[in-house]
């Protein structure tokens, strides 16, 4: 383990994200029904296939990392210090709202546009609120929390802390 590196708490890490990913769902919602005047009721319709499609991407592409499958080792003794989720899933959703909308524009030109939004941001947060559940269940079970270190490629690296 690098110097200056902190264990991170897997539940802390989904939590935030789910959070944020909930916020931009609310933003998204809001944008496309006052700036593409769509109709709420289509939205309430086919919102949900596009949460599912698109939670089922994000969840074996991304966060499924953070669920562990068996027996996790401890922690380096190293540094046994604790780092709270940091800011940068708030820095990537004020990123990507603007990114969305212009999607949300053309999947509108093809009719399409309540799979992709909300159902992108939708998808994404179900995705981290199934690994935070997992990740609970693991811990329950186990009777030790999940942290993990992130590799240099952006992997996380998972341990079993008391």
């Amino acid at each position: 383990m690098a110097e200056g590196e902190d264990l991170r708490d897997a539940r802390e890490r989904l939590a935030s994200g789910a959070r944020a990913l909930l916020f931009g769902s609310a933003v998204s919602v809001i944008a496309v029904l006052v700036l593409f005047d769509w109709n709420a009721r289509d939205l309430v319709l086919t919102a949900p296939i596009g949460m599912v499609l698109w939670g089922a991407v994000y969840f074996f592409a991304d966060t499924r990392r953070y669920v562990p499958t068996g027996p996790l080792p401890e922690p380096p003794p190293r540094r046994p210090s604790w780092r709270p989720g940091r800011v940068r899933s708030w820095i990537w959703l004020g990123a990507s709202i603007p990114l969305s909308v212009g999607l949300a524009w053309l999947a509108d030109a093809w009719d399409l546009g309540t799979v992709f939004v909300p159902g992108q941001w939708l998808g994404a947060a179900v995705a981290q609120g199934v690994a935070l559940a997992l990740v609970w269940r693991w811990e329950h079970r186990h009777r030790r929390r999940v942290v993990f270190l992130e590799a240099e490629d952006g992997d996380p690296v998972l341990y079993a802390a008391p």
